[in-house]
């Protein structure tokens, strides 16, 4: 399990630099693209390593969701609240 967290962090980081890379190139779409990417596989990440599984969903919303049901002090959904 920890080597596929590993995997899942290093494919999301690949992602941000792809994003960053594109954004500084003008192709906002494609950066908005990787961006997600990088997001929904860091969410998986994290829900792999505390509960050891994630939904198989492209649903970052449904992601976020299970993430926070399983965060003791809710913090995520206050950030999502503003």
């Amino acid at each position: 399990m920890k080597g596929e967290i590993k995997q899942l962090l290093r494919r999301s980081r690949v992602f941000e630099g792809d994003a960053r890379n594109n954004f500084n190139n003008g192709d906002y779409d494609v950066a908005m693209f990787h961006l997600e990417q990088a997001i929904r596989l860091m969410l998986k990440a994290k829900l792999l390593d505390i509960i050891g599984s994630y939904p198989r969903t492209h649903s970052l919303r449904k992601l976020i969701k299970e993430l926070n049901t399983h965060l003791t002090d809710h913090r995520l959904e206050e950030i999502l609240r503003g």
